[in-house]
């Protein structure tokens, strides 16, 4: 057994005091290592939000150039209308002027 004086207990303490420096230092650098991970993480999230955002504007886009280009049903029926109405016209224009007949 150890006995114990001022000099042994300043001993121990400033072995402590060493322990506990080391622990913190080691807690600080694990603290720093995980909020630079989490910037990262964070960092990467954005930067697939914003390639997904650009995708979608993209893919918009293209769905209007789409619905633009494409006859809808209702102007095909339109230009089916118009278009019967336009032979019929010349029809009639053709037998009113007896080229052919009725």
């Amino acid at each position: 057994m150890t006995e114990w004086n001022f000099d042994s207990l300043k001993e121990l303490m400033d072995e402590r005091d060493r322990r506990y420096a080391q622990l913190a230092s080691a807690t600080d650098k694990a603290v720093q290592a995980a909020l630079a991970a989490a910037k990262d993480a964070v960092m990467e999230a954005k930067h697939n939000s914003d390639k997904w955002q650009e995708n979608s504007n993209e893919w918009r886009a293209a769905m209007n150039d789409k619905d633009r280009n494409y006859v809808t049903k209702a102007a095909l029926w339109g230009y089916f209308g118009s278009g019967l109405a336009l032979i019929l016209i010349i029809v009639e224009l053709l037998q009113r002027l007896r080229v052919i007949v009725p």
